[in-house]
């Protein structure tokens, strides 16, 4: 991770998260069927964000932030008898991936009475696959765009009394 200001106006944060393992199972059926599975674990995210505060427009703020996000898992890490031995029998193993890249824009403007007002836009791309073989056995490849947007008022009870 790392962060900081970039400008008077402008600070940005990029995170990174990375993580991944084999598969311990040792598949001893002469049959097992990879195809195109895939047994191993994995997990990496990217994150970055950029928040705007123009000092010539007091109370606007503005959030810029993009995920990228892809996992890898198998169906199961499953094993037969003896569980010591971590061997699996079966004879198939399916495995699903997923990828996702979101955008999402948060402004709000504090108006200084009491009001502020905030919008969050929002875009997903996400594509997931899961593989199993032989293929005619639940192979999917899922494809997918996400839009939402909110927009919300917020007023603050105003402190003090009125003479």
């Amino acid at each position: 991770m790392a962060s900081g200001s970039l400008s008077e106006d402008l600070a940005g944060r990029i995170a990174v998260d990375d993580w991944a393992r084999d598969n311990y199972i040792d598949y001893t059926n002469p049959a097992f069927a990879v195809g195109s599975t895939d047994r191993d674990h994995e997990s990496h995210t990217i994150r970055a964000k950029l928040l705007w505060q123009p000092q010539e427009i007091p109370g606007f703020q503005g959030k810029l932030t993009f995920l990228h996000g892809m996992t890898n898992r198998p169906n199961w890490e499953a094993v037969t008898e003896p569980y010591e031995d971590l061997e699996s029998a079966t004879a198939s193993n399916p495995s699903w991936r997923l990828r996702t890249n979101t955008t999402i824009l948060d402004l709000s403007h504090d108006f200084g009475n009491g009001w502020t007002l905030f919008n969050q836009l929002q875009y997903s791309d996400i594509r997931i696959k899961r593989s199993t073989e032989p293929v005619n056995s639940g192979t999917v490849v899922l494809d997918q765009d996400v839009t939402s947007n909110e927009t919300r008022p917020s007023a603050r009870p105003r402190t003090g009394s009125a003479a």
